[in-house]
């Protein structure tokens, strides 16, 4: 009974030193990939334009509703402009990734025409 439980627990520790080992390969694969996103100038300046875009209208939208502005329409005009500046923002993140990923597939297609071209 006590050399099953010896094997067992170096089954375990095994199987926490293979999943230790994925996530930190896990990890580098992430910081990859933005380091990727952030390595393109198009889809650098995508990235960039959509946080500042989510900023601002998150900033426009908290105005309004703290009543800072006088006027109640003027707040739901600057309401309304934040959240289509939230929106338009969320949508240029979302297309720049998006981009980045449909690259990587273009390069991964083209290396699969010319394995198969060898065959």
């Amino acid at each position: 009974s006590l050399i099953t439980m010896d094997g067992d627990q170096k089954k375990t520790r095994q199987h926490i030193h293979h999943f230790h080992f994925q996530q930190e390969k896990n990890k580098q694969k992430e910081r990859f990939r933005w380091h990727s996103l952030f390595k393109n100038g198009q889809t650098a300046i995508l990235l960039l334009t959509g946080i500042f875009q989510i900023k601002l209208g998150l900033l426009i939208v908290c105005i309004a509703i703290l009543g800072i502005v006088g006027p109640l329409w003027l707040a739901t005009l600057l309401s309304m402009s934040g959240s289509i500046s939230f929106m338009i923002g969320g949508f240029f993140i979302y297309y720049a990734i998006t981009l980045q990923g449909s690259f990587e597939t273009l390069i991964g297609q083209a290396i699969q025409n010319v394995i198969n071209s060898q065959n």
